[in-house]
């Protein structure tokens, strides 16, 4: 071996080296981030949502900054409409600096419901699916024409009909989806309920008005 390469100050000056370009890199990065999401308020972490990465390292923000090293996988189920809040509207980016793409957050009914509709504008990242695709390709983890051809074969099973009217022909499949459905639903919506003196279950919501949401089969 070289008596260079044996030198450990070559390593520690070559590693050193690496780390200083990948700052800069990083920063670059983040900075075209910031201009691609034309200075939307939201959520600024080193580590983005997407990333495997939040599951290990634990969430927390930057001392004394409002930038978070990572949000964790529970931000949302932390801060639910806390973060809408703080930028004081329902439109909110994510900027990281670990070279992922910049993301929106939507809470408007309106919107949400434009860009379900609108999927030739909106397209899917269906690289985020990758792991739903383990055991072949599916509605979710699909778009464009062979997400048509799963959702025709999918449809069926999720339409009002089957889904909602006692008075449909039962299915095994129908069951379970409707009883692991509510089951979910009352699970995910539990933080912002409350029993009411009826007994029913009331959802606090912030306006109750613009929910006109239809959401299509993805």
């Amino acid at each position: 071996m070289s008596p260079l390469y044996s030198d450990p100050s070559y390593w520690l000056l070559g590693g050193t080296v690496a780390l200083v370009l990948l700052v800069i890199s990083s920063y670059r990065s983040y900075r075209r981030s910031l201009q691609l999401v034309h200075g939307t308020p939201g959520i600024r972490s080193l580590i983005s949502l997407i990333q495997p990465a939040i599951f290990v390292i634990p969430a927390g923000k930057i001392p004394f900054t409002n930038f978070w090293g990572t949000p964790g996988p529970s931000y949302w189920a932390r801060r639910k409409y806390e973060a809408f809040n703080d930028a004081e509207q329902d439109i909110i980016s994510a900027v990281s600096a670990d070279f992922s793409s910049p993301m929106y957050f939507i809470a408007d009914a309106d919107v949400a419901q434009e860009i379900m509709a609108n999927r030739h504008r909106f397209v899917k990242p269906v690289e985020l699916y990758d792991v739903l695709n383990l055991f072949g390709h599916n509605v979710l983890g699909t778009e464009g024409e062979q997400w048509r051809v799963h959702r025709k074969i999918a449809a069926p099973s999720f339409t009002e009909v089957t889904i909602y009217q006692s008075n449909a022909a039962p299915s095994l499949m129908n069951i379970s989806y409707r009883v692991i459905t509510v089951s979910y639903m009352r699970r995910l919506l539990s933080p912002w309920t409350v029993s009411s003196k009826s007994g029913d279950l009331e959802i606090r919501l912030i306006s109750i008005t613009s929910l006109k949401l239809r959401l299509p089969l993805l």
